[in-house]
């Protein structure tokens, strides 16, 4: 997906329809193919959360086992490499509720 630099996209819809998992891959696009920058707000996920199924989708580590830290050494590996990315510093999370000024600030 090509966007242009000041579009502003906003995604509703009833719970488990795959909002988050479209953004997460979204997200994969902008920031870590692409290389620019994207600002997240979400309303119903922690940042927690987010960064746990981005972590999963790029290394292929299973969310739960990332969650509940039984990650085999190998896996750990994946996610500390993850971790030292510099792309990863392309992605601006805000959760939990936020007024319009507060997105305009």
């Amino acid at each position: 997906m090509i966007l242009e630099n000041d579009d502003v996209m906003i995604v509703g819809g009833r719970p488990a329809m795959g909002k988050t998992a479209w953004a997460i891959s979204l997200m994969k696009n902008i920031c870590f193919e692409q290389n620019k920058v994207m600002v997240f707000f979400s309303l119903e996920m922690a940042h927690d959360r987010i960064l746990r199924r981005l972590i999963s989708n790029i290394t292929g580590v299973d969310s739960n086992k990332i969650k509940y830290g039984t990650c085999e050494d190998h896996e750990i590996r994946k996610i500390l490499n993850f971790k030292a990315d510099e792309r990863l510093k392309n992605i601006i999370i805000f959760d939990g509720s936020h007024t319009t000024k507060d997105i305009e600030n």
